[in-house]
């Protein structure tokens, strides 16, 4: 039998994404009650309460975990150290954890949560809602159709200029490009061309212009077991942006840029799919020329993307933990992006401002 009472919904940390997004979200869904959050900041409590007439905040995470046994669903919005410790203390109480990205900081901290998940019976799914965006959507769909052949390479570039100074801008305290964007092209590429395991073919990490020490510039190679190479390439230290997704494959090409609003698909028609060309032996090119195709047919389509609204992730959520359906994000595949992100965190941050010195 289907729920159709609110699932009552508490939350940890009041900060950027929290307040933006998840408390918002929450107080205007019918489907969740959010009863209580917490965070250590006095002033962010009283605005809380303010903003959210009968919402109870606490200061400490415990605390409120100890006082409100009706909770059934934790939204852990908290900095990305703090994640294992309150998602484990959730279940244990018996509650399902819905948490921010990424899982955790480390792959040990990962596996502490999925454990924990597998031992109490809890549910436990990461906010990933870059695989339900309408491009993703796009690349499984050209994936699928065979309309580019068989693709061979996907790109997704991420460039602009932020000198940061918050705490993602400090390796200690789980920052770094990687971990903070990379998690969603990895998480998206992996959903769009998985399954995994992927295997690292490169990885480098840079801190070009960040006030921190994390890395600001990332260049990961991945490849699928069926051989698509996925190359994420972050750069926020680039003075002209550029945001968009690249996929390459035998008979064409997509790429999606404008914001993600528009896909322009160039490919070959079915005629022109099988060439009759033949290999050459001699090193002497026939009439001196190379490639002689000149009668190729090309089609090309623009497909306008449908805006995306984040607020709609939240199906999934209640889905997932009221409804009993499948995750939209499954837990192993966040633990695969998570050995993915450990791994490459093993490679030293290059500082190219100490190299310059």
């Amino acid at each position: 039998m289907k729920r159709t009472e609110p699932m009552n919904v508490v939350v940890s940390g009041m900060g950027r994404i929290s307040w933006s997004y998840h408390m918002p979200t929450l107080s205007k869904d019918p489907r969740f009650r959010m009863i209580a959050a917490v965070d250590p900041l006095p002033e962010r409590r009283a605005e809380a309460e303010a903003t959210y007439p009968g919402l109870r905040t606490y200061a400490d995470y415990n605390e409120m975990l100890r006082n409100e046994p009706d909770a059934e669903l934790v939204v852990i919005t908290s900095p990305t150290p703090m994640h294992k410790d309150q998602a484990v203390a959730a279940m244990e109480r018996g509650m399902d954890v819905f948490c921010e990205k990424p899982l955790a900081e480390s792959l040990e901290s990962a596996k502490a949560i999925a454990e924990t998940a597998e031992r109490t019976g809890r549910k436990c799914m990461v906010f990933q809602p870059h695989r339900t965006r309408p491009e993703a959507d796009l690349m499984r769909e050209l994936r699928k159709s065979g309309k580019l052949g068989r693709i061979f390479l996907v790109r997704r570039v991420c460039h602009h200029f932020n000198r940061r100074t918050d705490w993602q801008s400090q390796v200690a305290k789980g920052g770094g490009m990687i971990r903070n964007y990379g998690v969603h092209y990895i998480d998206q590429f992996l959903s769009a061309f998985g399954p995994g395991p992927m295997e690292i073919k490169g990885c480098t990490l840079q801190r070009a212009v960040g006030v921190g020490d994390a890395d600001d510039v990332v260049q990961l190679l991945l490849r699928t077991p069926e051989g698509i190479i996925g190359h994420i390439d972050i750069n926020i230290a680039n003075a002209f942006n550029e945001n968009a997704w690249y996929a390459y494959g035998e008979y064409g090409s997509v790429k999606i840029t404008d914001s993600f609003s528009k896909a322009t698909i160039r490919y070959l028609a079915d005629e022109c799919r099988e060439t009759s060309l033949q290999l050459e032996d001699s090193y002497a090119a026939a009439d001196r020329k190379y490639g002689r195709e000149t009668d190729l047919k090309w089609i090309e389509e623009e497909i306008d993307l449908p805006k995306f609204d984040i607020t709609t992730f939240y199906n999934s959520v209640w889905d997932f933990f009221a409804q009993g359906g499948e995750a939209v994000v499954p837990l192993a595949e966040s633990m695969e992006v998570m050995r993915i992100i450990d791994l490459c965190r093993q490679i030293p941050i290059e500082d190219l401002n100490e190299r310059a010195k």
